[in-house]
């Protein structure tokens, strides 16, 4: 597994517009929509093991928590 150290702009972006992506094709392709929360959710975990300001990049990771409510990858 490798970290990639990216600026917290660079994840917010990262997160905003795979979750764009999600909400636009979720019916259309769900196989693909499975691996892109897949893979949200493995950054999420990277960034809480093993990356530092994990207090900023969490933050970032989690801005759009109403869209990731809405896909259905936070309760």
């Amino acid at each position: 597994m490798y970290v990639l150290n990216h600026n917290p702009i660079r994840k917010y972006y990262i997160v905003r517009n795979t979750n764009r992506l999600i909400l636009q094709y979720k019916k259309d392709f769900p196989g693909e929509v499975k691996e892109l929360k897949y893979r949200l959710l493995l950054m999420i975990l990277k960034v809480l093991f093993f990356e530092k300001d994990k207090k900023i990049n969490l933050y970032i990771c989690t801005e759009d928590t109403v869209i990731l409510k809405k896909i259905n990858l936070v309760n």
